[in-house]
């Protein structure tokens, strides 16, 4: 080393073909820069790159220390042609194994080699008197196959981050709904996740370590006490967000879904907080002690007001009732400064507002289908970028209260999709192929429970126990006599099932009745039969049911999978509505002929499922639903079998679970 002007740091450092920082240079003769990787080489005949390969063996091997020969007389190899830590040896290659022992800096850079997360003085602190003793095939094997599983392999790396973007997406929905901990996964698995993303997903990295400040509840308790451990300081970490948002291309951004999502998150955290600390026991039909619960309530509950800044929650409110197609033009004129009035107290609120009021714009167009939509954004984006340049972004988050603009809940919602393309599953192994392979499911354009999930695991959001439920009364039907199966859901919100079975059986052998109070996923219904080519093959009733006592005293303005009427009855209540059975609405459907048998009905209302079986009384005592699939709460479940005991023509046909039931006609056999 010393002839070709490199020294070694110290007797024990095994990678002394990288130069010391005081690197020694023979009588001045060659600069530091010089005598090192020139083009992939170094000066002479050390080599570092792909002109020498395994070390000696390319056509014209290297003469000097690098020499297949020098590394063997010291027991160690390359690992590969570009690897300049040539003392580290090659992986399963046994004349390599020697008897030298093996040094931290050789643990490290084989870790490094190995590994996407950089636990490696964790675990040389902890295991270093029998690695000492171990050859560096030993050490590999055991990061690879121990090391308690911290040593995530490199070619995971993307899986693991694409895990984490998946967490991140997901998550924002639990702390909307007010569960801070449904999403929680192991603290030790998130702690690794972290350790990757910091390699290979940093804009990912940032997201968890900033949550871990705004929002720490959704980690397990290890997690937040690992970051402390750490000295977790989150400054630097909004100084480095405010740099990935003012350089990333608006396409790459808006790709960054954990990302935009997490600032929402932590956008609406504050909030959140206020109205779990306001409401600490909400109403019985409306769960969870998040955004989600206001949005039920229509804002109207005191605690969704927050604490003051009630013309923030009034803007909140507003982009919650109208997230398809968007916000009203005069809001957004409003929003943008375009209209005459609008006043603003400080340059900040102006650029906030016109912010704002640009990307909604942009997102009502992307939800309209119009032609200026990417126009619009690009115009927005950059509005977005020339505010950020100006102040500093921790202003853009509020520190107590509801958000002071709409910047991330925007941002967020412009990039998820619109559309899923899905595939559509047999029931079971024995079913025929489907007639229509995949459909294009129309989703809210905006977070929601249902909305997340099937973006998250590209499926439809339809039970299996639905599907071999739906086989079974198809095979039935056709022994009797070839007809059209007649389908009903209730409360099936985006219509997942129906739009599964019309795939399945073919939109020409089915027809179909939703039942839906919610007018936002009945738009979106209608979208999903329109782009599938099923318009006539499904009916829509938008409509709540009750049993004919029970009513309500408001409709879903707000899109909720979980909407459940307000209870009312019109004795006791001014302004209650008596809600219509299920068999009024069923006598009213025009679309099969009178004293028609329904094949299959599914239940699935939020709280409500006991209710709409009462209202089919007449239905079921006359025999005329076939298949019967409840899906409640445990509690609910347990009483609709009560229920069913007085009807002996129907037989309980799943046993297994809490939270759904199956019920079939007898003779249906």
């Amino acid at each position: 080393l010393a002839s070709v002007g490199l020294m070694c740091q110290r007797a024990n450092d095994t990678n002394c073909l990288i130069p010391a920082e005081a690197c020694l240079v023979p009588q001045g003769e060659l600069s530091p820069e010089r005598v090192w990787c020139r083009n992939g080489h170094v000066h002479d005949d050390l080599c570092c790159a792909a002109s020498c390969t395994s070390c000696g063996r390319s056509p014209q091997p290297c003469l000097g220390p690098c020499c297949e020969d020098f590394i063997r007389a010291q027991a160690r190899a390359c690992l590969d042609a570009d690897d300049t830590t040539c003392l580290i040896p090659a992986k399963g290659n046994d004349r390599c194994l020697g008897e030298m022992p093996v040094s931290l800096q050789c643990f490290r850079d084989a870790w490094r080699g190995h590994c996407a997360t950089e636990y490696w003085l964790t675990h040389w602190q902890r295991e270093c008197s029998s690695l000492r003793h171990k050859s560096m095939h030993e050490v590999i094997t055991w990061m690879i196959d121990g090391a308690d599983g911290h040593c995530i392999p490199e070619e995971g790396a993307q899986t693991v981050c694409g895990m984490l973007d998946r967490w991140l997406s997901s998550t924002v929905g639990f702390v909307h709904g007010g569960c801070w901990t449904c999403g929680h996964l192991p603290g030790q698995s998130m702690i690794d996740a972290s350790e990757v993303a910091r390699k290979y997903c940093y804009g990912l990295y940032i997201a968890f370590q900033l949550l871990l400040h705004t929002v720490p509840d959704v980690y397990q308790p290890e997690v937040p006490l690992f970051a402390a451990n750490q000295g977790f300081e989150p400054r630097p970490f909004f100084d480095h967000l405010q740099k990935i948002l003012l350089t990333t291309p608006d396409d790459k951004l808006l790709q960054q879904k954990g990302l935009l999502a997490s600032l929402r998150m932590m956008c609406e955290a504050p909030l959140v907080a206020d109205i779990r600390t306001l409401i600490p026991n909400p109403p019985e039909h409306l769960a969870g002690h998040g955004i989600d619960l206001c949005i039920q309530s229509g804002f109207q509950l005191r605690g969704c007001r927050g604490k003051g800044f009630r013309s923030n929650v009034s803007l909140l409110e507003n982009f919650y009732r109208h997230r398809d197609p968007g916000l009203p033009q005069s809001l957004i004129e409003s929003l943008a400064g375009t209209s005459r009035g609008a006043v603003r107290s400080s340059p900040l609120e102006s650029g906030l507002f016109l912010v704002s009021g640009l990307l909604a714009a942009a997102d009502r167009s992307r939800n309209l289908g119009l032609e200026d939509a990417d126009m619009r954004l690009a115009e927005a984006m950059n509005a977005f970028r020339v505010l950020l340049a100006r102040v500093n972004i921790v202003q853009l988050f509020p520190s107590s209260g509801a958000p002071t603009h709409l910047i991330w809940h925007f941002l967020d919602k412009l990039a998820l999709e619109l559309f899923c393309k899905l595939d559509v599953k047999r029931p079971s192994s024995s079913a025929p192929n489907p007639k229509v392979f995949a459909v294009e499911l129309a989703l809210i354009p905006d977070r929601d429970l249902v909305s997340d999930s099937v973006r998250q695991k590209r499926e439809l959001h339809c039970p299996l126990l639905y599907m071999k439920a739906l086989e079974n009364a198809s095979l039935s039907c056709n022994r009797e006599a070839p007809s059209k199966l007649r389908l009903v859901e209730v409360g099936g919100y985006l219509g997942d099932c129906l739009l599964w079975a019309a795939a399945f059986l073919g939109p020409s052998h089915m027809q179909g009745l939703q039942v839906e109070p919610n007018m936002l996923a009945m738009r979106r219904l209608r979208k999903s039969l329109s782009r599938n080519g099923f318009d006539g093959s499904v009916d829509i009733a938008a409509t709540a049911i009750g049993d004919g006592v029970l009513g309500t005293k408001r409709l879903a303005s707000f899109a909720n999978p979980n909407y459940a009427p307000t209870p009312c009855t019109a004795a006791s209540s001014s302004g209650c509505s008596v809600l219509p059975t299920t068999g009024q609405i069923l006598d009213a459907w025009t679309a099969v002929e009178a004293n028609a048998t329904i094949d299959l009905l599914r239940v699935k209302a939020g709280l409500s499922g006991l209710i709409i079986v009462r209202g089919l009384r007449e239905y079921i005592e006359a025999s005329r639903v076939r298949y019967i699939l409840v899906q409640d709460s445990p509690s609910i479940i347990g009483a609709v079998k009560e229920y069913f005991k007085a009807y002996l023509q129907y037989e309980l046909v799943d046993t297994e679970r809490s939270e759904s039931c199956l019920f079939r006609l007898r003779v249906a056999e």
